[in-house]
Formats: C-alpha cells, structure tokens, sequence
C-alpha cells in the first residue's frame, strides 16, 4: 500500500485488518513514518514536559499502539478516535512516532539519576524497597507535604524528576563526603 498525505489513518487500519498480524502491520507503518515536523499535527507540543505525573503514567502504561494513538491523541492534541481516524496517516505515524521518542527520553531521564547501591545494601535487600511509580509519587507526596495522591498527580512529570535528580545529587555529595570525612580520620 502506497502511503501518501491524503491517505487516512482509517485506511491504513483497514490495510492492517486484513493481514495475518495487524499489529505488526500497524508497527511497519509507524517505523516506515520519519518523524518531521512539516507532517505532524500543527498542535504537538515541542516535548512531552508539560505532561501531568497522572498523564505521562497513563501514557506510559499503554501497550497497544491503536491505544496510545488514541488516548495520546486525546490527551494532547484534544482529538477524538473519530478525528484521528479522518486524519492524514502520514500526521497520525509522525505523532506516534513523537510520542515513543518522548516517551524513550522521558525514561532514559529517570535512569539516570536511578541510584545504585552498595554490596551491602544489596546484601540487605534493599531492592525489595523499589515500590515502582506509586512509590515515586508517594516519594513526592511526602516531599511535598501532599496528603492526598490524586493532588500530587496532577504535578508535572518534570518538576517530579528535577527534584529526584536533585535529591539523588545531594544524597550522592553527603555520601562522598561521609566517605572524605572517614578516610581523614584514619
């Protein structure tokens, strides 16, 4: 099927639909697609930074990429499955393709500042402490002084990472400190 600026996202579906994986055929779409800014929506934002703690876990957890076509679509372009599906293919793999990537950065951002423990802190289980995106936002909660979890989604996912990036920096300066301070006492 030969793809151009008129052909609709709805199209590219009924193409998929009739092969033996329209999964995979959505997927060959989506990588056949360059992301250029010329194609994509008017409205897409530079980067996902704006993004809600509560919206970037929504987009994040999605698995199908119909789903997050629609759902990322609907967050942050303000359109509807029936828009989406009268939409340029062409708009609809770009976007797509934009959001994977901020999605690779955003995650790439928080496993850099991920810390790594000491032998002996492993020895002590300390990965049994890893609570995952809940306990990142009770983290911030608490941080914060927010009792209630609903109010600390709706806080920027960057705000969120700049103060983990923070703390984690901090956290490893006392550590070489401690360890300066030890080593002089001997």
């Amino acid at each position: 099927m030969k793809i151009t600026n008129k052909t609709t996202f709805k199209e590219i579906l009924f193409a998929a639909s009739i092969k033996s994986d329209p999964a995979a055929m959505l997927e060959y779409f989506a990588e056949y697609m360059t992301l250029d800014k010329e194609q994509i929506f008017s409205n897409v934002p530079e980067n996902l930074n704006g993004l809600t703690w509560a919206e970037l876990i929504t987009i994040s957890a999605i698995t199908s990429s119909e789903e997050l076509i629609n759902k990322s679509a609907e967050m942050i372009l303000n359109l509807n499955q029936e828009q989406i599906m009268k939409s340029s293919a062409v708009k609809v793999f770009s976007f797509i393709k934009f959001i994977k990537s901020e999605l690779e950065r955003i995650a790439d951002l928080f496993k850099n500042i991920k810390y790594e423990p000491t032998s002996e802190e492993k020895q002590a289980g300390i990965d049994r402490l890893n609570f995952g995106l809940f306990g990142t936002l009770d983290w911030w909660a608490k941080r914060m002084g927010i009792a209630d979890h609903a109010e600390a989604e709706k806080t920027p996912w960057i705000r969120i990472y700049q103060c983990m990036k923070n703390d984690s920096e901090t956290a490893a300066f006392q550590k070489r400190l401690s360890n300066v301070l030890n080593r002089k006492k001997k």
